[in-house]
């Protein structure tokens, strides 16, 4: 890899326009590392760009784009249409939350239900009752002022940043390559590949949101937690380290897809482009291609490509 780095950055200059964003964009970030669909969306443009592309290929491709798209509109959609009823032994600014996760799980294992005859709610409901002892144990760090040690630390906030809760739901919602077996690692410890794809979403997330975590006093997270544990000098050091950690866990996640048998591909495909999404959010002020996440959410939710 640096050899063919190396030699691809003395050889830019060299390189004619369209090539040239190519190779830059692919030294910025590799494509294996960029989230899928939106990397259509921009290859469609830059394929549109070249004095030899193929217009009924073309057509296909927009074609293809806009109809999921209109999906994910419906999905939307879907989503955000709740009005709820009131729970009255819970405080105020719980209730709607407390009313739209119970309605959400319980739609989504009625769904399971009828359409594959299987029961997932305790499923669901254990992957729940984790997140939110999880989140219990960062509100006591807080409180407390406690400070934890990098492994602890890691291994509870990949459970809070939804890793876990979001790949059970997808994992029964597919539908496909269930088994009596795998039904059983949707549960404590999750397999090897959730914790790292959770921990490469986890410490993208930190990279983002370091500062503001800072000014509210959160003592735990990984930029402090690697300087203080690697005697790093510097948060610019740390970053560097953290960096080289995710790298690290993409090479292990590229394993895990070579060699898992008891997880279906679709999961484990999903598994990856959480680990992408997460790049997307968080490193959008390093990206040159484009103009941030708000730009991204249209490209893939709200903007047709024109025809």
């Amino acid at each position: 890899m640096k050899f063919a780095e190396t030699h691809l950055r003395l050889s830019i200059s060299d390189m004619e326009q369209q090539l040239c964003r190519q190779v830059t964009r692919a030294l910025d970030l590799p494509r294996h590392l960029r989230m899928e669909r939106l990397e259509s969306r921009l290859y469609i443009d830059e394929y549109s760009r070249g004095s030899d592309f193929s217009p009924i290929l073309l057509e296909q491709a927009k074609l293809d784009y806009n109809k999921v798209q209109s999906l994910h509109q419906i999905e939307l959609a879907e989503l955000s249409r709740w009005g709820l009823d009131a729970i009255e032994q819970l405080p105020e600014y719980m209730k709607i939350c407390y009313m739209a996760l119970y309605n959400t799980t319980n739609e989504i294992a009625y769904k399971i239900l009828k359409e594959q005859g299987r029961n997932v709610l305790p499923s669901l409901r254990r992957v729940w009752m984790n997140s939110i002892e999880a989140f219990m144990v960062e509100a006591n760090w807080f409180s407390s002022g406690h400070v934890p040690n990098l492994a602890n630390y890691l291994e509870n906030a990949v459970t809070t940043s939804g890793s876990y809760m979001a790949l059970v739901h997808i994992f029964f919602l597919l539908g496909e390559g269930i088994s009596h077996g795998n039904v059983k690692l949707m549960e404590k410890p999750y397999p090897k590949i959730f914790s790292r794809s959770g921990k490469i979403l986890r410490l993208w997330d930190d990279l983002g949101t370091s500062k503001e975590e800072q000014d509210r006093g959160d003592n735990a997270s990984s930029i402090p937690l690697f300087m203080r544990e690697k005697n790093l000098p510097s948060e610019g050091e740390a970053r560097e380290c953290i960096m080289q950690f995710i790298g690290n866990l993409w090479k292990e996640l590229n394993m895990e897809l070579i060699n898992s048998t008891s997880l279906p591909l679709p999961l484990i495909k999903a598994c990856f482009n959480m680990s992408r999404t997460s790049q997307v959010i968080y490193q959008h002020e390093e990206d040159s291609y484009s103009y941030g996440v708000d730009n991204f959410v249209k490209f893939l939710l709200l903007k047709p490509i024109g025809m």
